[in-house]
């Protein structure tokens, strides 16, 4: 077993009481694998090593929960960015007639892809991340 420590904190056990941690800013040695600060650079959950998922898994409940904060500002802002570019794909794409742009197109498969990747640290963190829990409710 591997020994974690966040700066000057002892290790915690895998359960904890969600929504009673205060999330607060992480850096230095409080951020867990260097992870930066833009959640879109993280690497996807599954390439980490066992190693490495069980030292997220076993942070603070304020560590994780501070993580998931960033997680659901960068996804909503990604979000809400690339539905912009889809609806002015399809604009665009109406006044030059070239018909519709329903579901194809690449913003929305980017959009797509920021939601799984979304949607794998909000597990892995176990942490509520607002608007991938709405996804996942309505298969969206």
């Amino acid at each position: 077993m591997i020994e974690i420590r966040y700066g000057d904190r002892e290790q915690h056990s895998m359960t904890v009481d969600y929504r009673k941690a205060e999330p607060r800013g992480l850096t230095g040695p409080d951020r867990p694998l260097g992870l930066d600060p833009d959640p879109g650079r993280w690497p996807h959950p599954s390439t980490l090593t066992f190693d490495q998922a069980a030292h997220l898994g076993r942070a603070p409940a304020w560590v994780r929960e501070a993580l998931g904060a960033e997680l659901g500002a960068w996804y909503g802002a990604e979000s809400r960015r690339l539905s912009a570019e889809h609806e002015r794909l399809a604009r665009d794409a109406a006044e030059e007639g070239r018909g519709r742009i329903l579901a194809s197109s690449d913003a929305l498969r980017k959009r797509q892809r920021a939601r799984y990747h979304a949607d794998a640290w909000a597990n892995l963190l176990s942490v509520n991340v607002p608007g991938i829990l709405e996804m996942r409710e309505v298969g969206g």
